[in-house]
């Protein structure tokens, strides 16, 4: 999730410490840091390696997923600091998927035990007896799918929400949510709301893309976005960096800023292959960016991003 600012080549120290990243209240009353290091990408040694950098560097929120295949060297990251410190957050995967861990499982029954045993694994894999925040990794459809979720993908999408609200129940799970959800996969599932949806979310998506950001903000559910650099491309975005110019920040931190100040109740997932990076990341709660600057960057319809620019990869409406 989110941009590489280079290759992973470091694990050091930050020259000075950061300030406390301030946190947003989800819809069940847990605080989650607004800014939260991802791992995806990694291999377990450079997700060891990234975590506990991050850790360094004051990020005490820690984004990994099932399907990252690195939740060993996340644990092994994670044990520079106590896990009270901590703000864990993953995600397992859909029941129909068709990347690794590529899967069909369309009986519903089986996708709820099938889920409830990646919950448990995700659990083992990370040593730790609870997750912060737990989401299901998109709806039960294949990458690029642009329809409504339909009514056989919207029973595999409950079932998997059966076992994520047991999971929480136990007592495993501080709060639970969705990632790549559109309108119609969040209205099939029942229940508990989810406190997060992750969506991709940068300059170049426009004020509203798809109506996702209003929608959720209606439900009171947190947008997490990720990719919110376009994999980079926005901090070479010629109308980004005329602001920065302006302000007095890098490109990095306006589409930053532009992401946290437009969202729905906002949060984001960084990531940073350099102490320096990192920092920039961090220091962007310093300025807000005007009407106009954020008019300019509504209206942009680049860079695209992943999936065609779609703020999902598994629905659409």
């Amino acid at each position: 999730m989110a941009a590489v600012h280079g290759p992973l080549l470091w694990l050091a120290p930050l020259l000075c410490a950061a300030a406390a990243i301030p946190s947003v209240r989800l819809n069940n009353g847990v605080e989650m840091p607004i800014i939260s290091a991802g791992t995806a990408g990694y291999n377990d040694s450079q997700a060891a390696l990234a975590v506990r950098a991050a850790l360094a560097g004051n990020v005490t929120a820690i984004h990994t997923a099932f399907d990252y295949f690195n939740l060993a060297g996340v644990a092994k990251g994670l044990e520079a600091r106590p896990r009270r410190e901590i703000f864990l957050a993953s995600m397992t995967s859909p029941c129909v998927h068709d990347s690794p861990p590529a899967r069909n499982v369309t009986d519903a029954g089986a996708c709820e035990a099938l889920t409830t045993r990646e919950l448990e694994s995700v659990l083992t894999s990370l040593n730790t007896t609870y997750l912060d925040l737990v989401m299901l990794h998109g709806p039960s459809e294949p990458f690029g799918y642009e329809g409504a979720c339909s009514e056989a993908v919207c029973k595999l999408n409950s079932a998997q929400w059966a076992a994520y609200e047991k999971f929480m129940r136990a007592g495993k799970a501080r709060a639970v949510g969705v990632s790549n959800y559109c309108q119609s996969c969040l209205e099939c599932l029942s229940g508990t709301t989810p406190a997060v949806n992750q969506l991709q979310y940068h300059v170049g998506s426009g004020a509203d893309p798809e109506a996702l950001l209003s929608f959720n903000r209606a439900w009171g559910v947190n947008v997490q976005a990720y990719s919110p650099l376009a994999s980079g491309a926005v901090v070479r975005d010629a109308d980004v960096a005329k602001i920065a110019a302006k302000v007095g920040k890098s490109a990095a931190q306006v589409a930053l800023r532009y992401v946290l100040q437009n969202g729905a109740k906002p949060s984001v997932v960084v990531k940073a292959s350099k102490p320096a990076y990192l920092a920039e990341d961090l220091d962007v709660f310093d300025f807000e960016l005007s009407a106009a600057d954020v008019a300019t960057l509504d209206a942009k319809t680049t860079p695209a991003g992943q999936q065609d620019g779609r703020p999902s990869w598994g629905c659409a409406a």
